[in-house]
């Protein structure tokens, strides 16, 4: 049974302090298992980026437009923006900067890459290497899964994010300050 003095306290309770919208950019600054997702997400994607232009067997930013347009008919001007995704998204990730905006553009390069070409082999890789039989949408589903949880919950620990996030508080509590007299 709740007594008139607890009544009495919850009524003199100060009222909650109002959240700069910077607290957007990193609201659990804090959060390990996000930031490891979130580098792991970023190292995975900048890895696939630079190897679209020349490491690790690639084929080179011209190569790979040519095959986004022959082999998947995607126009050059679409490959170059999935190829900066990976590059700039992934850097992005791994650093923590504009976490959430990278992660928007991953998971919907990641979806754009299910439904153009992972979708017809089924959910399973190719662990065989079958010639002529592509991989699944398996591994796309798990990069879409930690780009979401970068996009709801932010990026988490050791993010430049949540520096910025200081810098715009500091910033908006300097210029509500009254003039001096």
């Amino acid at each position: 049974m709740v007594t008139v003095e607890q009544l009495r306290r919850e009524a003199v309770r100060p009222a909650p302090v109002a959240m700069s919208w910077a607290f957007w950019l990193n609201p659990r600054p804090e959060a390990t298992g996000i930031f490891v997702a979130r580098a792991a997400l970023g190292i995975v994607m900048l890895a696939h980026g630079l190897q679209k232009l020349g490491l690790w067997g690639g084929h080179g930013w011209s190569g790979t437009l040519e095959w986004f347009q022959n082999g998947l008919g995607i126009p050059p001007w679409l490959g170059a923006v999935a190829i900066l995704t990976e590059v700039v998204g992934g850097a992005f990730l791994l650093i923590g900067l504009l976490s959430r905006a990278a992660a928007l553009f991953v998971a919907a390069e990641m979806a754009v890459a299910v439904i153009r070409v992972h979708l017809p082999n089924g959910f399973f890789l190719n662990w065989s290497n079958t010639p002529g039989v592509g991989h699944g949408f398996e591994m796309n589903l798990m990069l879409i899964a930690v780009a979401t949880m970068v996009l709801l919950e932010g990026p988490g620990r050791f993010a430049l994010d949540t520096e910025i996030g200081k810098a715009l508080v500091k910033q908006e509590r300097i210029g509500n300050e009254p003039p001096p007299l």
